[in-house]
């Protein structure tokens, strides 16, 4: 996901799931695209931006190897 709405009607409209370090929105759309969307929002409490940048590269890392597993039609924000 890229666009401001789309994270915000996640935000709004989604689902919370959370842990220990994470929050996750999860938005199922039928009528949306055919693939999963991911979008990723690390705040600066995480450190400064070299750390914040490997948290985001780690979470794309186990989204990719995990794709299978995700439904199609859902946009998630981590």
């Amino acid at each position: 996901m890229r666009s401001r709405a789309q994270f915000t009607a996640c935000y709004n409209q989604g689902e919370r799931f959370f842990s220990k370090n994470f929050v996750v929105f999860a938005r199922l759309e039928p009528q949306g695209p055919a693939a999963w969307q991911m979008g990723l929002a690390v705040t600066k409490k995480c450190g400064n931006a070299p750390q914040r940048n490997r948290i985001k590269r780690v979470l794309r890392e186990f989204i990719r190897l995990h794709q299978e597993q995700l439904p199609p039609h859902i946009r998630l924000v981590i």
